[in-house]
């Protein structure tokens, strides 16, 4: 069977995956929360073959589910003769002439605009039986660095369960110490699975993330989609930004600019508004907090997306925009979601309501901190990460 089409699937022992370990873990150590950006920008110094970058890659789930649904429908709409069973590899972006536009805004704000301009379109939501998860990634990858091997930033799990009507997101720690399959000497960092899949076999690190996490976690992944922060920017504006309840204000004066120094950060609290660039920096600080609080950002941001498209006629612009803006964004996309499996979910995923829609953080509650030679390590409590699982995703998780 081609590897593009091999299910991530092995059956877990109890509830997740054994550590493969040769020994059991050393007592429990205090946490250290705090991130290592400071270290990591030396580090960045250091190597001045590169422009410093240093962004979080921010995975909005619906969201892409959103763009490239609507893309797959104009094209439909358009005549376009995309074969229906072929992954898409969207380091190229599509071209077609029949999807060309000399001005999409323009056209898109002509007249009014509303669903049923779709309803000649030829849509169906997807009718899955059972559950689809899919590994939502963003890379730690700068403007102008060559290559896929890079450390994942973000790593959220999408879970639909079309039994229950129930949608799961969980966002993952990057820095939290697991093992990786056929690597059982060590701890990783969780983040670290991409560039070891890379260094294997180029196109092999988004698969070797998603076995990692099935492994460690025993929820069978599906599909992956890795994101770069451009697409999300991207798609943010194109969408006319996205409205954020900040609990609290943001003051974090060391946030990275792209030029080895620093970009002071405030945010106040409150109501606020903001474009794709901000609402990035909103999901990426972590100076003032840790990086468990950053996650629960994201989840913010994700759902604060999905709220603006499904706004009035947000959607059938996105449409009619659809040909520059799927050339645009697709430069920033990598997925195994066939075009067909991107069309009906999008259909699928907007009439999801909000209260269907379960988020969580595997934070400190789910994890302990160990002593391992002289360093102090996060992993996965495994006495305790069923119960959070449970609560995500439902009861049958592991299908």
């Amino acid at each position: 069977m081609p590897e593009s089409k091999r299910k991530l699937t092995s059956k877990p022992r109890r509830h997740w995956y054994n550590p493969a370990l040769g020994a059991e873990l050393p007592e429990r150590a205090p946490a250290a929360q705090r991130g290592r950006a400071r270290q990591r920008v030396e580090r960045r110094r250091a190597d001045r073959r590169l422009p410093h970058f240093d962004w979080t890659w921010v995975v909005i789930g619906f969201a892409l589910v959103g763009v490239l649904g609507t893309a797959a429908t104009l094209m439909l709409s358009a005549g376009n003769s995309a074969p229906s069973r072929t992954a898409i590899a969207l380091s190229t972006p599509l071209q077609s002439d029949s999807m060309s536009a000399a001005d999409p805004m323009a056209e898109a704000t002509a007249r009014p605009i509303s669903m049923a301009d779709l309803e000649g379109l030829n849509l169906k939501a997807w009718d899955g039986k059972r559950r689809l998860t899919i590994l939502l990634m963003g890379l730690d990858k700068r403007p102008g660095e060559r290559g896929t091997g890079f450390r994942t930033d973000t790593l959220i799990i999408l879970s639909l369960d079309p039994a229950t009507q129930r949608v799961g997101l969980l966002s993952l720690p990057r820095d939290l110490r697991v093992p990786i399959p056929n690597r059982p000497e060590t701890l990783y960092p969780i983040n670290s699975a991409y560039v070891l899949g890379e260094l294997e076999r180029p196109g092999y690190g988004a698969r070797l993330t998603a076995e990692t996490i099935q492994y460690n976690l025993g929820i069978p992944i599906d599909h992956y989609v890795v994101l770069s922060f451009e697409a999300v920017i991207g798609f943010i504006d194109a969408i006319g930004g996205i409205t954020i309840d900040v609990p609290s204000e943001i003051v974090d004066n060391e946030y990275p600019d792209m030029a080895f120094g620093y970009d002071p950060l405030y945010i106040p609290a409150g109501r606020q508004v903001m474009d794709g660039a901000l609402a990035l920096k909103y999901a990426r600080t972590r100076h003032q907090t840790d990086d468990f609080d950053r996650t629960r950002r994201q989840q913010q941001v994700i759902l604060a997306v999905r709220q603006q498209v499904l706004r009035g006629d947000v959607l059938p612009r996105l449409i009619l925009q659809a040909p520059a803006l799927w050339n645009e964004l697709s430069k920033g996309i990598i997925t195994d979601l066939t075009f067909d499996q991107i069309l009906s979910l999008a259909w699928y995923a907007k009439d999801i309501p909000l209260q269907s829609i379960q988020t969580a953080t595997l934070d400190e509650r789910y994890i302990r901190a160990v002593n391992v030679r002289g360093e102090v390590l996060l992993t996965i409590d495994r006495e305790r990460i069923a119960e959070l699982l449970v609560s995500v995703f439902g009861e049958n998780y592991s299908r």
